[in-house]
């Protein structure tokens, strides 16, 4: 795919961090490529989920997601979903059950079904896979010198995803540019609510008590951008390759950055200028079939065992 980065002039400079006390960044597309969830995060799923099943199948964990599989598949059947898969009873023999599973996580990962019982097996692999280092975080070049900008200026940053907090924590926390956790304030996820919705950006002022206008949120998806600005938040859409191309609408519509390194004072003028948005912004969806909601398939695990890791990891270094 071709770039869409562009130069701005002087002219169109714009201070994103005036009035500004909190930094709410989304993840996928923003902080991190949409490659690595896509690939690398549900590849391994696809690719490890036998032995995964096959070596802990008798652990209290693994039986629970399978049980939460299994009244999944149950519903499925009795609602007439066309394809659905079952899964073996427990009595069955322990290869045909797990292969049974195997094929019913298969068919929902490929029709993105995004069930909670597939979110919770798939959290609980990858939570593995991070402890192990079969897998690391990804972030794009500009993000951890942004953060690290960011905590010198007293600014607050919070991550704010479809995914689980939890997930949020093992990506940033075994990242591949290392522990990021310290960085971060806090993790918001669909709990807080929709990132489509105009109330979820108010319930995050509220929750780190700031005023809506002292939040700036970074996030590649103008239907998501539109909310938060509506809400009273400072917006900007950032530009990465691999990304859907703005419109031209929609680059008119919002202040628009190429890189987090974009977001800064009017105090420090080495970078690129970032783009003035319009002084009014219209809350539509736009691309068509693009404008579904967004999950950013992060997984889910447990809050107190995420924790229990990162202390387990301290305490061995």
């Amino acid at each position: 795919m071709a770039s869409q980065t562009t130069k701005r002039p002087a002219s169109e400079q714009v201070n994103l961090l005036e009035n500004v006390k909190a930094v709410l960044l989304d993840i996928e597309g923003t902080t991190t490529p949409i490659t690595f969830v896509h690939d690398k995060l549900l590849g391994y799923v696809k690719e490890n989920l036998k032995e995964y099943l096959s070596s802990r199948f008798e652990s209290e964990e693994v039986q629970a997601d399978v049980d939460a599989l299994r009244v999944q598949a149950a519903s499925d059947k009795e609602a007439g979903v066309e394809g659905a898969v079952e899964i073996a009873a427990k009595e069955e023999e322990l290869e045909k059950v797990v292969q049974s599973v195997v094929d019913n996580v298969a068919w929902q990962m490929e029709n993105d079904r995004k069930s909670d019982s597939v979110k919770q097996l798939q959290g609980h692999m990858w939570r593995d896979a991070y402890k192990t280092g079969k897998v690391q975080g990804e972030v794009f070049d500009d993000v951890v010198d942004a953060l690290k900008a960011f905590k010198a200026a007293d600014l607050r940053v919070f991550s704010y995803s479809s995914a689980p907090a939890d997930t949020q924590k093992l990506l940033f926390g075994y990242s591949e540019k290392g522990d990021l956790s310290e960085f971060f304030a806090g993790n918001f996820d669909s709990s807080t609510g929709a990132k489509t919705e105009k109330e979820s950006y108010t319930a995050v002022a509220g929750e780190i008590d700031v005023s809506p206008a002292e939040v700036l949120f970074v996030t590649d998806l103008p239907r998501e951008a539109a909310p938060a600005a509506e809400a009273g938040v400072k917006v900007a859409v950032i530009v990465r390759d691999g990304n859907t191309a703005l419109t031209e609408e929609e680059k008119s519509q919002y202040t628009v950055i190429n890189s987090l390194s974009e977001v800064r004072s009017s105090n420090d003028d080495d970078e690129p200028p970032a783009k003035k948005a319009a002084p009014e912004v219209v809350a539509e969806e736009s691309n068509g079939a693009e404008e579904e909601e967004e999950d950013d398939d992060l997984g889910d695990v447990d809050d107190e065992e995420v924790d229990e890791e990162a202390g387990e990891e301290e305490a061995a270094n």
